[in-house]
């Protein structure tokens, strides 16, 4: 169920460099668990992000705090275009409450216009498996690998 009061105000691809390090430092805790993330902890993540050529999409509250993010890093594989989304992440207390799913169809959008054929998940634990099959992904190579056909 859909709790309205906890939509967020704002879905976007994240390009200031201040939500940059927010969002890292969201991924730090939310996705990573680290309690308390140093510097370096949000520069490493900054750091693999730009390697990988991640783009990274959040949710933010009418007060710029983060709800939600994830990333979309493109690859070609077998000579189609694909993406692979990342580290989505929803804070905690919040969840099963529709933010991770407002991001995760802000990145399929993201990734359609970039013309991705396929987007892709991997290490899927075992307790989102149900909520990446109610958004028509489909398992893929192993237990923990999920694809959802975008663009035929």
């Amino acid at each position: 169920m859909v709790d309205p009061s906890l939509q967020p105000i704002d879905v976007h691809v994240v390009t200031d460099p201040i939500e940059a390090k927010a969002v890292a430092r969201f991924t730090a805790v939310e996705f990573w668990g680290i309690e308390e993330p140093s510097d370096k902890d949000v520069s490493d993540i900054l750091s693999e992000a730009n390697q990988l050529g991640e783009t990274r999409v959040a949710a933010f509250d009418e007060e710029g705090k983060v709800l939600a993010a994830a990333g979309l890093v493109r690859v070609t594989l077998g000579g189609e275009k694909s993406g692979f989304l990342m580290d989505l992440a929803t804070i905690s207390g919040k969840r099963h409450r529709g933010l991770g799913s407002n991001v995760v169809r802000y990145v399929e959008r993201l990734a359609k216009e970039n013309d991705i054929k396929t987007l892709e998940i991997s290490g899927v634990t075992p307790v989102a498996v149900t909520f990446y099959e109610k958004l028509g992904y489909q398992r893929g190579s192993s237990e923990a690998d999920f694809r959802k056909r975008l663009l035929a």
